[in-house]
């Protein structure tokens, strides 16, 4: 009776260090081996032994360092005293790993220090080279650390999805700071290049 833990089936992961989490019941237990085919054969990897923490009826775990590759299948294969052994039979997972940060990118409409009667600005910015997009997050603050945002939307969907017109309105005669943040599917994350100014102008001159 073998189950996985983790990893989930189709996961990502950002360094290549991964450690598979898995459940084995068998009363004569010896070892259980990570199969992958990162190397483009699907063969043992690394093994955890029955002598060094296995055992039956407990999570146990292998560690492993994988290359920056999409897609790698992965099962474990588990034997005991007697000379049977067993894969998990249900499927096999996979996993991939995405090392990299996505591309430089900066914002580029409205430009910086806009002063504008609009309250509901549409915002757009640059592409970032990012062949695993998972989203763009819009962060719009009333300070440079953005410690205290008062907004925050995320496209998602492809990665020329940058652009937004906001949906809330801003306060009228009000400083505000925007930025943008890119993430793939395996978490790494890059800041627009800048961040920008944008200021909020609805009261007539006193005259």
């Amino acid at each position: 009776n073998l189950a996985f833990v983790l990893p989930l089936n189709d996961a990502w992961d950002n360094d290549g260090d991964v450690v598979f989490s898995f459940y084995s019941n068998d009363t004569n237990l010896q070892s259980c081996t990570l199969w992958q085919n990162s190397s483009g054969i699907f063969s043992a990897n690394v093994s955890n032994l029955s002598s060094t923490g296995l055992q039956s009826g407990s999570v146990s775990s292998v560690r492993s360092l994988l290359p920056e590759l999409t897609n790698i299948i992965w099962n474990i294969k588990c034997n005991d005293s007697a000379g049977n052994t067993a894969f998990n039979t249900t499927l096999n997972y996979t996993i991939s790993v995405d090392k990299t940060q996505p591309g430089v990118f900066d914002l580029t409409s409205p430009t910086n220090d806009t002063v504008s009667t609009i309250i509901n600005p549409s915002l757009t910015w640059s592409l970032p080279a990012e062949p695993n997009f998972l989203n763009y997050t819009v962060n719009i603050a009333n300070n440079t650390k953005f410690d205290n945002w008062t907004y925050q939307y995320e496209r998602t969907g492809i990665i020329s999805n940058n652009s937004i017109t906001i949906p809330d309105n801003l306060e009228s005669d009000k400083q505000y700071y925007w930025k943008v943040i890119v993430f793939d599917k395996a978490g790494n994350s890059r800041n627009s290049t800048n961040l920008f100014y944008y200021e909020t102008d609805n009261t007539p001159p006193n005259i």
